[in-house]
């Protein structure tokens, strides 16, 4: 079980990916500029000994410097934040080990997919692997879902297919992720997913 330390460094450096220059530009301003107005006004109070001249002129510069730089941060991670919202955001994944007959299938209009089929031991028995890419000019949000049919007999229902299950990939806020589709005790399907 992780322990806080490990949890909070988990959580910032998270937090560092997902906000980029925004997150390191206000750390800086909470941290280093406020230690640096910690350390002037202990040197303009101190009385014994009383601090010289110099000694306040150093730490006076210090304290702009971070305070400047600091603001100096936040103008150039408004500017990453617009430039980042110009672009395309992708997210990648995969969906292995599907038998032959099944089908996975886009249900919303941005999604993209490519069928693959793996041969896997000596038996040479094909799975189907479906690649998926999801194309916005967006970023993703932490527990975004999207939605993918799911047919278990693609192809044996006649003229009539039946209506494809509905199975979500959650993002995680990883680039690229596996998933595997796996039915649950009442024998609904998910999608799981699985290392790497």
């Amino acid at each position: 079980m992780p322990t806080h330390f490990e949890f909070s460094l988990d959580l910032l450096a998270r937090s560092g990916f997902m906000w980029g220059p925004f997150f390191f530009s206000l750390l800086f301003m909470l941290f280093i500029t406020r230690k640096a107005h910690i350390y002037y006004q202990s040197i303009i109070k101190r009385t014994e000994p009383p601090a010289e001249v110099s000694e306040k002129t150093v730490y006076k510069n210090y304290f702009f410097a971070s305070f400047i730089s600091g603001i100096f941060l936040v103008f150039i991670s408004v500017g990453w934040w617009v430039y980042a919202q110009l672009q395309l955001h992708a997210y990648e994944g995969v969906i292995v080990g599907l038998e032959k007959h099944q089908e996975i299938y886009p249900i919303n209009g941005d999604v993209y997919l490519k069928k693959v089929q793996r041969e896997f031991g000596s038996s040479g028995q094909k799975t189907n692997e479906y690649h998926f890419a999801i194309i916005r000019d967006k970023p993703f949000n932490s527990g975004q879902v999207f939605e993918f049919g799911f047919d278990q007999a693609r192809g044996g229902h006649g003229d009539i297919p039946e209506k494809p299950i509905i199975v979500k990939v959650h993002f995680s806020g990883e680039a690229s992720e596996r998933f595997q589709i796996a039915a649950n005790a009442n024998g609904v399907f998910n999608l799981k997913k699985i290392d790497n």
